[in-house]
């Protein structure tokens, strides 16, 4: 275990001046909520809130999980809130003994003012149909299993005007390769990251880990579709619920569904248009907040 702490010590961050408010005045709060369980900031904070703190984990099937150190967190919490229900299952899964109340009450995503395709295609020079990847570049979003899937997907597909380029941007913390239909935008501004989303056929999702996928959420806030790795059981289940994403689970299922996707335009007009219900009507910061003031009163009447 004194290995472990020496790892959450490297992994900070750290809080001086947090832990100095908490252990003033932890007594003038009834509860306290952590974000994320992975960091020292909920992880640094367990003396002062024990027994007093509701969780927000952020969990999935990930190493860090299941180091013995955060069974203490998990043991400690009086209630934990989950963004999907496929989140609380592997939480169950991973910490039997110590759950309690369990909510699923999501996380919210806000809607574009004014996405607009036409106005990427002309900034970035994107004429061609393309497939959008949005995010950090690396090894851990499986974004080279992602360049293999297309690499496969353009042997499939050959060359016609329906043969989707690939378009990536974020931060680039691995190399992206130069392969034909690759095209790597850099780090882009948000309002070109809406337009982008506006303009691609579909957003692609790589990761095999995700307790919920906030780039998914605004993609189909943009009335886009997504395919995303049918190995992460949250992202499946998202694109179960809202009907508005098919998913792979190699390289021959990608090159299919692509391939599928970029052809059929009216399939990508009802996932994109489903994607848009689904997120006006789960994910609007409105009804998020009023999910976490309901389970905020129902647990003040449990403490009373």
């Amino acid at each position: 275990i004194e290995d472990q702490q020496e790892w959450m010590a490297l992994q900070g961050p750290h809080s001086s001046g947090l832990l100095a408010f908490l252990a003033a005045n932890r007594a003038d709060y009834d509860g306290f909520v952590l974000f994320t369980y992975l960091y020292a900031t909920s992880y640094d904070t367990l003396e002062h809130v024990r027994g007093k703190f509701y969780l927000v984990p952020f969990a999935h099937d990930e190493p860090p999980i299941y180091l013995r150190l955060f069974e203490d967190v998990f043991r400690a919490a009086r209630g934990i809130v989950f963004c999907t229900e496929e989140e609380r299952n592997f939480v169950q899964q991973r910490f039997p003994f110590a759950l309690p109340r369990g909510e699923v009450l999501g996380m919210g995503v806000d809607l574009p003012a004014g996405a607009d395709g036409e106005r990427f295609r002309s900034r970035f020079d994107m004429r061609e149909p393309f497939m959008l990847y949005a995010g950090r570049i690396a090894e851990s979003k499986s974004c080279r299993d992602l360049f293999g899937c297309y690499s496969a997907y353009r042997a499939h597909a050959g060359s016609s005007d329906q043969t989707l380029s690939l378009a990536l941007c974020g931060s680039a913390q691995m190399r992206v390769p130069r392969l034909r239909g690759i095209r790597y935008l850099g780090v882009i501004s948000e309002q070109e990251k809406w337009d982008a989303m506006a303009a691609a056929r579909f957003l692609v999702l790589p990761s095999r880990f995700e307790s919920l996928s906030i780039v998914l959420l605004e993609a189909w806030a943009t009335g886009t579709p997504a395919l995303v790795n049918g190995t992460c059981l949250v992202s499946v289940g998202q694109c179960r619920r809202s009907q508005a994403g098919l998913w792979y689970r190699n390289a021959d299922e990608f090159s299919l569904v692509a391939d599928w996707l970029a052809r059929d335009d009216g399939l990508c007009r009802r996932l994109g248009a489903n994607g848009l219900d689904f997120v006006r009507s789960s994910y609007q910061w409105p009804k998020i907040v009023e999910r976490y003031m309901e389970f905020i009163r129902f647990e003040a009447l449990a403490i009373v």
